[in-house]
């Protein structure tokens, strides 16, 4: 999922970006600037591909009869287009997701995609599709980490939170979260919910480290 912004939402954002610009309009020709000639895709031994072939469940495979770049029509996604590439990849793929890093060249994004797929849906699309997916992982990390000094801040000066957290009983309550009032919470009340399950994780493991009698803290 996209991340939040206060007061500024992805709606508004693909809203502002619009449709994706005419490349042609500036002097060039998109399909021999932006996507590899066609042995890219003809000359390469079957890779990961991870979500292509969904960790090798699924077999590699080429596109049929590709045509040279000059031959070929290209589509530039617009935002809403990857945005929703995105989301499709992150739901299906989360634990993958979170451990992409930056691409040096085309070639990179056959760890990702097989040449069917980049044929197809765009090498260029998809090579924008894994940089905002990085992106996005940037923004989680950082409100993950806020998350926690937020809950660590609540416990250590709440000693009403302390000991709900104390009596929380996993076999009893399936939600660490029902605890807890709105107003106890604080900011953390109003997070996504996309990010619920993260502020979850974060009161179980602080109500682990209670109940074995450790600090609030973090090491």
């Amino acid at each position: 999922m996209p991340p939040q912004y206060p007061g500024f939402t992805i709606v508004d954002a693909i809203k502002a970006a619009g449709p994706a610009p005419d490349l042609g309009a500036y002097g060039f020709d998109p399909e021999h600037t932006i996507e590899p000639p066609v042995n890219f895709y003809c000359d390469v031994q079957p890779c990961r591909a991870v979500f292509s072939t969904h960790h090798g469940t699924k077999p590699f495979q080429t596109p049929e009869n590709p045509q040279h770049t000059g031959a070929r029509r290209f589509r530039k996604w617009n935002a809403g287009e990857i945005q929703a590439c995105c989301d499709n990849i992150r739901s299906s793929f989360p634990v993958d997701v979170m451990h992409i890093t930056p691409l040096e060249n085309y070639a990179g994004l056959y760890e990702y995609f097989d040449a069917h797929d980049l044929y197809h849906l765009g090498t260029h699309n998809l090579w924008n599709v894994i940089h905002h997916l990085h992106f996005e992982n940037q923004y989680y990390i950082l409100n993950e980490a806020w998350m926690s000094s937020q809950v660590e801040r609540i416990i250590a000066t709440n000693e009403v939170v302390r000991e709900k957290l104390r009596n929380f009983d996993p076999r009893v309550t399936n939600d660490i979260l029902s605890m807890f009032k709105p107003e106890e919470l604080g900011d953390l009340a109003r997070v996504s919910v996309e990010q619920q399950g993260a502020l979850r994780a974060i009161f179980v493991t602080q109500y682990m480290r209670l109940s074995r009698g450790g600090s609030v803290r973090r090491e």
